[in-house]
């Protein structure tokens, strides 16, 4: 079953990626949160660019990928999880909430870190947030996410099929929280005490530096909230927000080439 999943995998992310662009499309063209102030089609474009590069690269600097990953470490018995007796529903919440922690902290040293914050500026430059927001990130940060992601599998043992679930699990929250749409207040306040939406993952992309500074998580909201870099509200509010980064407010700054130049 398992290696029929992988040999399946890219057609299940194929479909997977697909379908959330005509969701999180159709969800955007039904009513946006904020006005766009770049060209969208040329910003999905160069964003679709950046996607199939970064695939590229990470393709060829790591051939077996992340659940690919985590079958070699299954059979090869690394790992706390394969050296540790565990209830398997343990193992499962262990390994989403441990992937989980990892993705906050990494996107926290993308912040801290001068040279990692070089590469991450090619997502924080966008002028306009939406779905297509979750493809713009440099091959080079894509190859340290995956570097250090490989790395907590590897540690954790992590079952593939828990890996592959949270990978998709992720993947949807990528799209949800970048997505330029409205939700309903008390709905919103609700989703965001479990997980993160779009209206607190925008604050996220500020061009204030101290509101950029916060709200890291990816899939689970607790983390701001335990660590201090939670922020419910902008100073200036949703739509008095700006977005982006002061120092490249230029069409420029949407052109792929521009992007991969950046760090």
């Amino acid at each position: 079953m398992e290696s029929v999943f992988l040999n399946y995998e890219a057609t299940i992310r194929s479909i997977e990626l697909v379908g959330l662009i005509a969701l999180t499309g159709l969800w955007e063209a039904f009513g946006t949160s904020r006005p766009a102030i770049a060209s969208v089609y040329f910003r999905w474009l160069n964003h679709f660019a950046l996607l199939f590069i970064d695939n590229v690269v990470s393709r060829i600097v790591f051939p077996a990928v992340t659940v690919a990953l985590a079958f070699a470490v299954a059979e090869s018995g690394w790992g706390l999880f394969n050296n540790i007796q565990l209830p398997f529903a343990i193992v499962v919440l262990l390994t989403i909430v441990l992937l989980d922690f990892n993705n906050y902290f990494q996107h926290w040293l993308m912040h801290r870190v001068p040279v990692f914050w070089r590469m991450h500026k090619v997502h924080h430059c966008d002028i306009d947030v939406d779905w297509s927001t979750a493809f713009r990130f440099h091959p080079g940060e894509t190859i340290l996410t995956l570097g250090l992601q490989a790395l907590v599998i590897t540690l954790l043992g992590a079952p593939p099929v828990v890996v592959a679930l949270y990978e998709i699990v992720f993947v949807v929250s990528a799209f949800f929280v970048h997505a330029n749409v409205v939700i309903p207040a008390g709905l919103e306040r609700k989703l965001r005490r479990v997980v993160v939406t779009s209206d607190m993952h925008r604050i996220h992309h500020s061009s204030d530096q101290q509101e950029c500074n916060t709200n890291y998580s990816g899939i689970f909201s607790w983390w701001d909230r335990w660590f201090s870099t939670y922020m419910a509200e902008p100073g200036r509010g949703q739509l008095g927000m700006e977005l982006g980064l002061p120092q490249y407010r230029n069409g420029k700054e949407q052109n792929v080439l521009w992007l991969l130049c950046l760090p």
